[in-house]
Protein backbone atom coordinates (compact mmCIF):
# COMPACT_ATOMS: atom_id res chain seq x y z
CA UNK A 1 0.00 0.00 0.00
CA UNK A 2 1.34 3.29 -0.86
CA UNK A 3 1.95 6.47 1.14
CA UNK A 4 -0.79 8.25 -0.75
CA UNK A 5 -3.38 6.38 -0.42
CA UNK A 6 -2.95 5.37 3.54
CA UNK A 7 -2.87 9.78 3.69
CA UNK A 8 -6.36 9.33 1.60
CA UNK A 9 -7.78 7.40 4.44
CA UNK A 10 -6.32 9.28 7.49
CA UNK A 11 -8.56 11.50 8.84
CA UNK A 12 -7.72 15.47 10.00
CA UNK A 13 -7.48 14.42 13.43
CA UNK A 14 -5.00 11.14 12.89
CA UNK A 15 -3.08 13.00 11.27
CA UNK A 16 -2.95 15.83 13.41
CA UNK A 17 -2.11 13.61 16.56
CA UNK A 18 0.50 11.03 14.62
CA UNK A 19 3.26 11.52 11.86
CA UNK A 20 2.74 9.30 8.56
CA UNK A 21 5.47 7.98 10.17
CA UNK A 22 4.02 6.49 13.11
CA UNK A 23 0.34 6.28 11.79
CA UNK A 24 1.73 2.87 9.99
CA UNK A 25 3.33 1.57 13.17
CA UNK A 26 0.95 -0.38 15.94
CA UNK A 27 0.00 0.67 19.44
CA UNK A 28 3.03 -0.62 21.49
CA UNK A 29 5.27 0.95 18.48
CA UNK A 30 3.84 4.43 18.69
CA UNK A 31 4.03 4.10 22.84
CA UNK A 32 7.71 3.11 22.54
CA UNK A 33 8.73 5.73 20.09
CA UNK A 34 6.93 8.16 22.27
CA UNK A 35 8.76 7.03 24.85
CA UNK A 36 12.39 7.06 23.39
CA UNK A 37 11.58 10.95 21.98
CA UNK A 38 10.35 11.87 25.63
CA UNK A 39 13.92 10.44 27.03
CA UNK A 40 15.85 12.53 24.44
CA UNK A 41 13.80 15.46 25.55
CA UNK A 42 14.13 15.21 29.32
CA UNK A 43 18.22 14.36 28.98
CA UNK A 44 18.04 17.68 27.32
CA UNK A 45 15.95 19.56 29.81
CA UNK A 46 18.22 18.15 32.77
CA UNK A 47 21.17 19.24 30.97
CA UNK A 48 19.80 22.47 30.32
CA UNK A 49 19.14 22.45 34.56
CA UNK A 50 22.59 21.11 34.85
CA UNK A 51 24.01 24.04 33.56
CA UNK A 52 22.36 26.90 34.07
CA UNK A 53 25.13 29.70 32.49
CA UNK A 54 25.53 27.50 28.80
CA UNK A 55 24.15 29.78 26.70
CA UNK A 56 23.89 26.89 23.90
CA UNK A 57 20.45 24.55 24.66
CA UNK A 58 19.13 21.63 22.72
CA UNK A 59 15.52 21.85 24.41
CA UNK A 60 13.85 23.75 21.10
CA UNK A 61 15.82 21.35 18.79
CA UNK A 62 14.54 18.13 20.50
CA UNK A 63 10.95 19.37 20.47
CA UNK A 64 11.19 20.41 16.77
CA UNK A 65 12.34 16.74 15.84
CA UNK A 66 9.29 15.63 18.01
CA UNK A 67 7.07 17.43 16.19
CA UNK A 68 8.45 16.25 12.79
CA UNK A 69 9.16 12.67 14.34
CA UNK A 70 5.67 12.27 16.30
CA UNK A 71 3.40 14.72 14.57
CA UNK A 72 2.16 17.60 15.90
CA UNK A 73 -0.39 16.33 18.97
CA UNK A 74 1.84 13.33 20.07
CA UNK A 75 4.68 15.63 19.95
CA UNK A 76 3.26 18.46 21.64
CA UNK A 77 1.96 16.06 24.93
CA UNK A 78 5.61 14.52 24.47
CA UNK A 79 7.53 18.04 25.06
CA UNK A 80 5.07 19.05 27.78
CA UNK A 81 5.02 15.83 29.82
CA UNK A 82 9.19 15.91 28.86
CA UNK A 83 9.48 19.29 30.56
CA UNK A 84 7.34 18.19 33.74
CA UNK A 85 9.45 15.10 34.25
CA UNK A 86 12.97 16.77 33.82
CA UNK A 87 11.74 19.41 36.83
CA UNK A 88 10.97 16.52 38.94
CA UNK A 89 14.38 15.06 38.30
CA UNK A 90 16.51 17.90 38.25
CA UNK A 91 14.54 20.79 40.21
CA UNK A 92 16.47 24.10 39.55
CA UNK A 93 13.42 26.27 41.98
CA UNK A 94 9.74 26.90 40.95
CA UNK A 95 8.09 25.55 37.85
CA UNK A 96 7.76 27.10 35.10
CA UNK A 97 4.59 25.94 33.08
CA UNK A 98 5.01 27.97 30.56
CA UNK A 99 8.62 26.61 29.27
CA UNK A 100 6.91 23.55 28.55
CA UNK A 101 3.97 25.11 26.98
CA UNK A 102 6.52 27.02 24.94
CA UNK A 103 8.02 23.57 23.68
CA UNK A 104 5.14 21.58 22.99
CA UNK A 105 3.96 24.85 20.96
CA UNK A 106 7.09 24.52 18.86
CA UNK A 107 6.76 20.64 18.31
CA UNK A 108 2.92 21.59 17.49
CA UNK A 109 3.97 24.00 15.05
CA UNK A 110 6.66 21.23 13.40
CA UNK A 111 4.29 18.63 13.35
CA UNK A 112 1.77 20.71 11.51
CA UNK A 113 4.28 21.96 8.77
CA UNK A 114 5.76 18.73 8.58
CA UNK A 115 2.44 16.53 8.23
CA UNK A 116 0.23 19.27 6.50
CA UNK A 117 2.49 21.22 4.17
CA UNK A 118 3.11 18.82 1.16
CA UNK A 119 6.24 19.71 -1.25
CA UNK A 120 6.97 16.98 -4.19
CA UNK A 121 10.72 18.30 -5.27
CA UNK A 122 14.04 17.34 -4.15
CA UNK A 123 15.02 19.85 -1.30
CA UNK A 124 11.54 20.04 0.25
CA UNK A 125 12.82 18.88 3.87
CA UNK A 126 15.28 21.74 3.37
CA UNK A 127 12.27 23.95 3.08
CA UNK A 128 9.99 22.37 5.69
CA UNK A 129 12.90 23.43 7.97
CA UNK A 130 13.22 26.36 7.03
CA UNK A 131 9.47 27.54 6.76
CA UNK A 132 9.23 25.51 10.85
CA UNK A 133 12.14 28.03 11.86
CA UNK A 134 10.09 30.88 10.50
CA UNK A 135 7.23 30.37 11.75
CA UNK A 136 8.55 29.34 15.29
CA UNK A 137 11.09 32.55 15.48
CA UNK A 138 9.16 35.23 14.00
CA UNK A 139 5.99 35.24 17.36
CA UNK A 140 9.65 35.48 18.95
CA UNK A 141 10.97 38.17 17.70
CA UNK A 142 7.58 40.03 17.45
CA UNK A 143 7.35 39.29 21.59
CA UNK A 144 10.90 40.98 22.01
CA UNK A 145 10.57 43.59 19.89
CA UNK A 146 6.77 44.48 21.60
CA UNK A 147 8.58 44.46 25.09
CA UNK A 148 11.40 46.47 23.94
CA UNK A 149 9.23 48.88 22.42
CA UNK A 150 7.36 48.93 25.84
CA UNK A 151 10.67 49.84 28.08
CA UNK A 152 11.96 52.33 25.30
CA UNK A 153 8.27 53.78 25.64
CA UNK A 154 8.25 53.71 29.90
CA UNK A 155 11.75 55.46 29.89
CA UNK A 156 11.45 57.80 27.35
CA UNK A 157 8.12 59.31 29.32
CA UNK A 158 10.11 59.27 32.61
CA UNK A 159 12.88 60.79 30.68
CA UNK A 160 10.51 63.76 29.55
CA UNK A 161 8.67 63.81 32.66
CA UNK A 162 11.94 64.52 34.27
CA UNK A 163 12.74 67.38 31.51
CA UNK A 164 9.30 68.90 32.60
CA UNK A 165 10.03 68.80 36.14
CA UNK A 166 13.41 70.44 35.53
CA UNK A 167 11.91 73.14 33.89
CA UNK A 168 9.61 73.99 36.63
Amino acid sequence: MSEVSTKEKSSIWERFLFSGFLRKKNGSHKVAYISVVSALSVGANVLVSAFPDSQFSLVMVVALLAGAILGAGAGFLSSIVADGLAWVIYPPGIYMFWVGLATGTFSLLAGIVFEFVQFKFKGALYVKMSIVSIVTLLPIIIVWALIIFLIAKAKMKTITTNLRLQKL
